[in-house]
């Protein structure tokens, strides 16, 4: 089993514009096993704009023309949750998403480029012993996700042809 690890700065970056900002959330969300998305939530409850580069993506590469692609759990992150709000900083963003999702229909984000997999993980503030636990259960999530390239030569492969498309629309 091939696990690529790759960190960059999180979407809506300053460092980058709306097109490159598009072009990475389909380049990591067509490679990866699982997309850890970050963010604070207690700072920005704009869903649907938080989403905006992920939404964008979803018809420039056809995930049923490229089964070996487009198979990750998307894990977003809330950082710096405290027990006491977890469930319903938690309900309100499966809210918020849900509405996105029946806006969107068939052509979500979720569902296209995840195959409607996802996860809502409330993260515990840095000072709480569930802090650290919480990398564990991720790791266990990874494991149990359809491996998607059998060899590093293969994956080295689909990564190249993805590219080549890519290149190809612009």
């Amino acid at each position: 089993m091939t696990i690529r690890v790759k960190s960059s700065p999180g979407v809506h970056s300053i460092e980058r514009s709306a097109q490159e900002d598009m072009l990475l959330v389909l380049f990591n969300t067509a490679l990866s096993n699982m997309v850890l998305f970050r963010n604070n939530f207690a700072l920005s409850r704009d869903i649907a704009n938080m989403f905006t580069s992920f939404q964008s993506s979803t018809s420039l590469l056809d995930p049923a023309a490229n089964p070996k692609l487009f198979k990750s759990l998307l894990a977003v992150i809330i950082k710096d949750v405290v027990e006491a709000d977890k469930e319903e900083i938690v309900s309100e963003f499966q809210s918020k998403l849900s509405k996105i999702v029946s806006k969107e229909q068939g052509t979500n984000f979720i569902s296209v480029l995840h195959a409607s997999q996802l996860s809502v993980v409330p993260w515990p503030v840095i000072q709480s012993t569930e802090f650290y636990s919480l990398f564990g259960k991720l790791r266990t999530r990874l494991m149990k996700q359809q491996v998607t390239h059998s060899s590093a030569g293969e994956f080295l492969l689909t990564l190249k042809t993805l590219m080549a498309k890519l290149k190809v629309r612009w």
